[in-house]
């Protein structure tokens, strides 16, 4: 079991106090919101910083360079984007594949 400790909304402090407490994984789901906060980690704790959420395909570069792990990949569309900034940064990125088994077209 690994916990994830979803901050959006709160500062920066709550991410320090997070990992005082032992947890190494960090949720976010605003990209712009992340990367304000994440720019102050320079040379500070090491986290696994996880977005969470919907995440538009014009965010996708920026996105990338600051989060390990992109959940709620929704389209192969945003895949293949993922997958392509991935090659340009020579790297690997993790993410969680939504599939809608059910065929209800809202999902």
């Amino acid at each position: 079991v690994k916990i994830i400790a979803v901050t959006k909304t709160h500062p920066f402090s709550i991410i320090n106090t997070c990992y005082n407490n032992g947890i190494r994984a960090i949720g976010e789901n605003k990209v712009q919101e992340a990367i304000k906060k994440f720019q102050i980690l320079s040379g500070g704790p090491i986290l696994i910083i996880r977005f969470i959420g919907h995440l538009q395909t014009n965010k996708v570069n920026r996105c990338l360079d600051y989060f390990d792990n992109v959940e709620s990949v929704d389209s192969l569309r945003l895949a293949k984007k993922i997958s392509s900034r991935a090659k340009h940064l020579n790297s690997t990125i993790q993410i969680l594949l939504e599939v809608n088994t059910t065929n209800e077209e809202k999902k």
